[in-house]
């Protein structure tokens, strides 16, 4: 993002985020939460994020774009599991590989999309930032 606010000679807010809980199978195959501390009760009480997300916002120019990632490369990814019409490739600042589930799957949604998916996310109903 510093990249892209340089050469653009834009000052950009950038807003992140994290979604969901993630999962893995179990020794029977059924997706379990994943969290990284206890309770005395065995609670979750920190869960592992499912996504995490990025709104990359230009003030100045009003536009704004939402990069998603899901956080677990070892369950496959399903349509389900992209929430939101991928917009990926509207956008020419976004180069490297979306669908590598190892390197971290990647999805871009619109302001208005991401606000839709995480009610707490910035509400946001602006053109992409292209």
């Amino acid at each position: 993002m510093r990249t892209l606010a340089i050469s653009r000679d834009a000052e950009l807010t950038i807003y992140t985020g994290t979604f969901g809980v993630t999962t893995l199978a179990d020794v029977n195959g059924v997706q379990q939460p994943i969290y990284l501390a206890f309770d005395e009760n065995n609670n979750g009480l920190i869960p592992v994020p499912k996504y995490y997300w990025m709104l990359v916002h230009d003030t100045a120019a009003n536009t704004a774009t939402a990069v998603f990632g899901i956080n677990n490369p070892h369950n496959r990814v399903t349509a389900e599991d992209v929430l939101c019409p991928s917009v990926c490739d509207q956008i020419p600042w976004v180069d490297w590989s979306l669908t590598d589930v190892v390197k971290g799957y990647t999805f871009c949604c619109t302001a208005a999309d991401l606000y839709k998916a995480v009610d707490y996310a910035p509400n946001l109903d602006v053109p992409l930032l292209i």
